[in-house]
């Protein structure tokens, strides 16, 4: 047996020797190759510096049917309303809320017009499925009343005229009665922070998984700004619904590039402190929380709804009048006391004045009297040299 199981281990040897690709004498071997990473692989990192991946759906929702958020979102939220979704990607979601919950109108924006192509394909194909099933129903309706089927026989079936004569006569009357009510949905490409100007109002506006990508290419100054915006384009009482990513993955994408990194390094407003910044500073009260449950941990992220209150606002810009109001009274006060300062010492100054107009006067009433003086001198000495020549004529 020890000599049967030596041969099987000296035949597995040979076996292994033979596998092995041979060298031959003067042939030199090859050093192993390693993995660099290449210009195109550097620019290809760079392609996504706001987040607009092109397959982000197929990443998030990896072994789902749907996007949970739309479990989560009540219909209630959007329901007749005209909403804004910024950040839109390929407009998955976006159609989502607008076919699913009735919306009165949707536009979805984003910065990558590839990604706005797409969800505009997508919306088509919507549309049309939605038109064709419309139409196949209305046809199952017109054989049943005229000609009493519940099923389409084959015999129309094979006669294809017929059913697409009968389509185009139900697509004829869909457009002149407008029998099927679609949401008003227009996708743009456009970055949110170009321009300040409100050209138009929403009474719901989305920021679902945008702000870290606002964060890092624009910093502090860029979120703000970005806040300060939605809030001026809602009407009041409008809602803003807010998906925030962590600090935590901030931490990973900071590295794509110095950009990055200068603005992750001074960050003064990390998204922990977003919700303290929307209601103290610009005017919005935190209507609800919402936990979003997900397998991959790096999606499941909170959901804040968020309201446009116009009495805050008011009791704020109040505070703020008021605050100012105080700022300027305490201004005048020290105005004021500047003012009497200063009439104080021109006062005095002029006390002075007077004190030296009378010294001068005082000084002017001497000199008239020295003059008087030394006119009474020069009398005397002429006086005085008359009696001396009346001595001299006298001798």
């Amino acid at each position: 047996m020890n000599q049967e199981n030596q041969q099987n281990q000296r035949n597995k040897r040979n076996k292994r020797k033979d596998q092995k690709p041979r060298i031959q004498k003067n042939q030199k071997q090859q050093p192993k190759k390693f993995k660099t990473k290449t210009k195109k692989n550097q620019n290809k990192k760079n392609e996504f510096i706001f987040g607009n991946y092109s397959r982000y759906y197929g990443y998030r929702l990896v072994n789902q049917e749907k996007d949970p958020r739309i479990n989560i979102l009540p219909s209630k939220l959007f329901e007749g309303k005209n909403c804004l979704d910024i950040g839109c990607n390929s407009g998955f979601l976006t159609l989502k809320i607008a076919y699913n919950y009735n919306v009165k109108s949707m536009v979805g924006i984003d910065i990558d017009n590839s990604l706005i192509n797409k969800a505009k394909i997508r919306n088509r194909k919507k549309k049309e499925k939605i038109k064709n099933k419309f139409i196949q129903e209305k046809i199952k309706e017109k054989l049943k009343t005229e000609y009493g089927f519940t099923k389409v026989p084959l015999s129309f079936l094979v006669n294809k005229d017929l059913i697409e004569m009968i389509e185009e006569d139900e697509k004829k009357k869909m457009i002149e009665n407008e029998e099927i009510q679609m949401p008003n949905i227009e996708f743009r490409q456009e970055n949110f922070l170009d321009n300040l100007e409100i050209k138009e109002k929403f009474e719901v506006i989305l920021c679902l998984s945008v702000t870290k990508w606002i964060h890092l290419n624009w910093g502090d100054l860029g979120i703000k700004k970005m806040f300060r915006k939605i809030y001026d384009s809602l009407e009041v009482n409008g809602l803003f619904i807010l998906e925030p990513q962590p600090l935590k993955s901030y931490i990973k994408r900071k590295k794509m590039n110095s950009k990055f990194a200068h603005h992750f390094k001074r960050m003064k407003l990390p998204p922990e402190e977003f919700e303290t910044f929307l209601t103290k500073e610009m005017g919005f009260i935190l209507k609800s929380k919402l936990d979003v449950p997900h397998p991959s941990t790096g999606f499941s992220r909170n959901i804040y709804i968020y309201e446009k209150s116009k009495e805050l606002k008011e009791l704020q810009e109040l505070q703020q009048e008021s605050k100012e109001l105080k700022e300027l009274k305490e201004l005048q006060e020290e105005l004021q006391e500047s003012k009497d300062s200063k009439e104080l010492k021109e006062l005095q100054e002029l006390q002075e004045l007077q004190q030296e107009s009378k010294e001068l006067k005082d000084l002017k009433e001497e000199l008239k009297d020295l003059k008087e003086e030394l006119k009474d001198f020069k009398d005397l000495k002429e006086q005085l040299k008359d009696f001396k020549d009346l001595k001299e004529q006298l001798k």
